[in-house]
C-alpha cells in the first residue's frame, strides 16, 4: 500500500503534553506528512485537548472527533475507524513518539495479504521505572521466534496496523470491553476470520507514558476482575494460558500453588523487587507479581455473570 492509503486512528484522554509530542513526531514523517490521514478521537478530555486540536494548523491532514464524555478506548477507536477513508488503519496511542519512517514502513509491509501487524514498543527509561520498562520490552511477541504467527493474546493496539476491510469483517472493537483487554479480544477475533497476526520488530515507537510497577499491578488486578473473566469464557486459549484451575485442585500440586500465591510470599516478592530498584529484579519476579494480581482480580469478579 501507499502512504496515502493509510489512516491513523488515535484515541486520547487527558494527555495533552504527550499528545503534542506525538503530533510533532507525525509532522516529521517522510516523505510527506500530508500524505496520510490522522483521525484523533478526543474521548472526553478536560485538560485543554479539545481547544488544542481545534486550533491545529500544521501540515497533517487531521480530523478531530470530540466525544462529550469519556466512553473508553473501544468506543473511541470505533468512532475513529468510522471516520477514516484509508484502506489501512494504523492504530497509535497518543502518548507515543514515532520515527520519521513509521507510516512508510507500515504501508510497505502490507502487500494485500490477510495480515495484521504488531509493531515494537520501546519505553522511555527514567527513574525507578527503568528496570520495569526493560522487562516490559521483553514480554509478548518479542519473545517469539522470528516469522512466527503471534497468538491473539499478544495483540496490542498501542502500535499496530490492520487493513480496514478486515476490521469491518470482524466487527471492530467490542465496546462492552471498556476497561482493558479490548485489543486482546480483537486479536482473537481477527484470527478467527483468517487474519495472520505478525510481529514487525523493525517498526518501533517510543512510549512516553510509563506506569510505575505499583500502577501496573493495579491495572492487572482491574483487568483480572473485569475483562479477563469474559475473555476466558470466550476463548479457551485464555483459560489454558492463565491456568487458574490448577490453583484450586486437591492434592499437593494445588496446595503448593496456593501457598505460592499466599500474602506472605507475595509481600516477600514485592519487597525484593522494590529493593532491587533500578538494578532490576529477575523477570520471573515481575511475572509472578503480575500473575498474583491477575488472580486476585479474578477472585473478585462478579460471579453472577462470570462463574
Amino acid at each position: 500500500m501507499l502512504p496515502d492509503e493509510v489512516s491513523i486512528v488515535t484515541p486520547t484522554f487527558n494527555q495533552l503534553p504527550f499528545l503534542k509530542q506525538y503530533i510533532a513526531s507525525l509532522e516529521r514523517q517522510l516523505p510527506d506528512p500530508a500524505a496520510f490521514e490522522v483521525v484523533i478521537v478526543n474521548d472526553g478530555s478536560t485538560d485543554g485537548t479539545g481547544d488544542y486540536l481545534d486550533a491545529y494548523q500544521g501540515p497533517l491532514r487531521l480530523e478531530v472527533i470530540h466525544l462529550k464524555e469519556n466512553q473508553g478506548r473501544s468506543s473511541a477507536r470505533n468512532r475513529g475507524i468510522e471516520a477514516t477513508s484509508g484502506r489501512l488503519i494504523l492504530f497509535l496511542d497518543g502518548d507515543v513518539v514515532t520515527p520519521n519512517d513509521l507510516v512508510q514502513g507500515h504501508s510497505e509491509r502490507h502487500t494485500g495479504k490477510q495480515e495484521a501487524l504488531l509493531g515494537r514498543i520501546i519505553y522511555r527509561k527514567q527513574g525507578q521505572t527503568r528496570a520495569w520498562t526493560r522487562f516490559l520490552e521483553r514480554r509478548g511477541a518479542v519473545r517469539l521466534p522470528p516469522g512466527r504467527e503471534i497468538p491473539g493474546h499478544h495483540f496490542l493496539t498501542i502500535h499496530s496496523s490492520v487493513p480496514r476491510d478486515l476490521l469491518v469483517k470482524c466487527g471492530g472493537f467490542d465496546e462492552s470491553l471498556a476497561i482493558y483487554g479490548e485489543d486482546i479480544d480483537l486479536g482473537f477475533r481477527l484470527r478467527k476470520v483468517g487474519v495472520r497476526l505478525s510481529f514487525a520488530p523493525e517498526l518501533e515507537v517510543l512510549h512516553l507514558h510509563v506506569r510505575t510497577l505499583e500502577e501496573s499491578l493495579k491495572v492487572a488486578e482491574s483487568f483480572g476482575r473485569t475483562t479477563l473473566p469474559q475473555l476466558m469464557i470466550r476463548y479457551p486459549e485464555m483459560s489454558e494460558l492463565m491456568k487458574f484451575e490448577r490453583i484450586t485442585v486437591d492434592g499437593w500440586s494445588g496446595r503448593w500453588r496456593r501457598a505460592a500465591l499466599s500474602r506472605g510470599i507475595y509481600r516477600t516478592a514485592l519487597g525484593l523487587t522494590k529493593a532491587l530498584g533500578t538494578i532490576g529484579a529477575p523477570p520471573v519476579l515481575y511475572s509472578y507479581l503480575l500473575y498474583y494480581h491477575y488472580y486476585q482480580g479474578f477472585q473478585q469478579r462478579d460471579r453472577t455473570r462470570w462463574p
